[in-house]
């Protein structure tokens, strides 16, 4: 307890239960970090307010429309005032459409998957840069590995997540200089997400769980949220940019 005293973790979609990122946000506040949480839903927001009282740190929400450039430059210049500095920032939220075959998908689904995905990790990561940079900080960005190993149904999921891949490994050569440490993350984990897309394409998920993929799927507390604590301390973590799988 208490290993991130002092520390300000910066997370995109971290109000909703059952979520990675509220789990990330839950064991970060569990080791003392101070909570900053962006998302698109007020009430979930408001929810998560229940850190504070829990773990007795600060919490800060910022209710973001859209992961267009100006809201995010405006919710991280509120964050820096609130707490002086950024230590970690958490990239998690998309809104991806699952479930569609490729021949389906409209350009507009699409678009949609890059703009809350590679483009609005992006506009963070750039946003949050000036503030990592004085804390030698570190990027966590959330990936698939049942999007990038081409499971049906997941077509844009596997369009955004492969262009977060790979702006991640060069946002992590050339941010070293700064200290700044970059990684991607994947995690089987039981999340909303993963329901939703279980029941739209119920017999791809049966052929995950046939071959035992889904053995164990992760608590995205205490296996998720505690994978992204040590990331953040550099602990049992590959090099920057590298990536890392929890199962």
């Amino acid at each position: 307890m208490g290993s991130l005293d002092g520390k300000t973790l910066v997370i995109n979609g971290g109000g909703k239960e059952k979520s990675i990122g509220y789990g990330a946000a839950r064991a970060f506040a569990r080791e003392g970090a101070n909570i900053c949480i962006a998302g698109t839903s007020r009430s979930k927001l408001r929810a998560s307010r229940e850190l504070e009282d829990e773990f007795g740190v600060r919490v800060l929400t910022q209710y973001v429309s859209e992961p267009s450039a100006r809201e995010i430059e405006n919710a991280v210049a509120a964050f820096a005032d609130g707490f002086g500095t950024i230590d970690v920032l958490i990239c998690c939220l998309q809104a991806v459409k699952v479930g569609d075959l490729f021949e389906r998908m409209l350009d507009t689904d699409l678009e949609h998957a890059v703009q809350t995905g590679p483009l609005g990790y992006a506009r963070w990561m750039r946003s949050c840069l000036p503030h990592l940079k004085k804390t030698h900080g570190c990027v966590i960005n959330f990936v698939s590995d049942a999007a990038h190993e081409g499971h049906e149904g997941l077509s844009a999921l596997a369009l955004a997540d492969d262009a977060v891949r790979g702006m991640s490994r060069v946002a992590a050569r050339e941010w070293e200089p700064y200290g700044i440490r970059v990684n991607t993350v994947s995690a089987t984990a039981l999340t909303s997400q993963l329901d939703r897309w279980a029941k739209q394409f119920s017999q791809d998920y049966d052929e995950l769980r046939a071959k035992g993929r889904l053995d164990g799927l992760v608590d995205v507390v205490d296996d998720v949220g505690a994978a992204c604590v040590r990331i953040a301390r550099g602990i049992d973590c590959p090099a920057s940019g590298g990536h890392v799988v929890i199962r």
